[in-house]
């Protein structure tokens, strides 16, 4: 079975440091930036492949025993982002 992530919404303390983080380091391409009063909405997709230097490395990627290869990365607001690469069997 293939699993996608559509849509995630995170909570930020701050939109210019996570969209720095998520743009810059992660390697997320900005698809919508919208402010409203007090708040601002920011979407970002997939893009190119990330490298990810300057992120908190929570796990640096390791093959789990059920198959998948993850990773642990933590932004600027404290929340942990797993990225994960299922089996070739599986992608």
């Amino acid at each position: 079975m293939t699993l996608a992530l559509s849509q995630c919404f995170v909570l930020v303390h701050d939109p210019d440091p996570a969209l720095a983080f998520y743009r810059d380091t992660l390697g997320l391409e900005l698809r919508n930036d919208v402010a409203k009063g007090d708040f601002r909405w920011i979407t970002v997709g997939a893009g190119s492949q990330p490298g990810a230097s300057g992120a908190e490395i929570v796990q640096e990627p390791t093959d789990q025993p059920w198959g998948t290869r993850d990773c642990a990365v933590r932004d600027p607001s404290g929340n942990m982002v797993r990225i994960d690469q299922p089996p070739a069997d599986q992608g």
